[in-house]
């Protein structure tokens, strides 16, 4: 059981780091539908903030397991914009680049080679 929202934010920022599930967003109270369209994320969560590094860990974590995980975890962290900030992304040098390869991982595709290497730099940050 979560305890306080800094519990929450907490979990919710293990997960965009590839560290927890999507399913354990639903414990925190979120709704998360996926479909040939993608995916719907409804519910009233801590609203995170994760940095550019949190983000590409999530994705160099998620490129060592099969495609699908890395495309629910790009889904959930596009869709969970009510409870996950990617204005992180705005500010950073980097940011579009990593914010198409999250859109390109979403569809199913694996992003281009030189956004993987981006991340694998960030994270390594």
């Amino acid at each position: 059981m979560v305890r306080s929202k800094s519990d929450a934010a907490a979990i919710i920022l293990d997960f965009v780091r590839g560290d927890r599930s999507w399913s354990d967003l639903e414990l925190l109270g979120a709704r998360i539908a996926f479909s040939d369209d993608g995916c719907d994320v409804e519910g009233r969560l801590e609203v995170v903030r994760p940095t550019v590094r949190d983000i590409a860990q999530g994705f160099v974590r998620h490129l060592a397991e099969p495609r699908h995980h890395l495309q629910k975890w790009a889904q959930v962290v596009l869709a969970g914009v009510g409870f996950i900030d990617l204005g992180e992304l705005e500010a950073h040098a980097d940011g579009d680049e990593i914010l198409n390869a999250l859109w390109d991982a979403s569809a199913g595709d694996l992003p281009e080679e030189h956004a993987m290497l981006l991340a694998r730099s960030i994270a390594r940050e």
